[in-house]
């Protein structure tokens, strides 16, 4: 199993744009063959991670 780890913070005016782009590459993510799942968490200072689950590199790579 590959694991990824994006990191981010958010300016208050992005986070519309954000959450559309965001809702946008969770469903191209889910259709890569070899991906297993993806969780998001949001620290109280306002940072972002989301941590991605691949089963191959190769899907990871997609």
């Amino acid at each position: 199993m590959i694991v990824t780890v994006f990191r981010s913070r958010l300016n208050a005016e992005s986070q519309n744009e954000y959450q559309q782009s965001a809702a946008r590459m969770s469903e191209l993510a889910k259709g890569i063959a070899g991906y297993i799942s993806h969780k998001g968490f949001t620290a109280a200072d306002g940072e972002r991670v989301t941590i991605v689950e691949f089963e191959s590199e190769e899907g990871l790579r997609a």
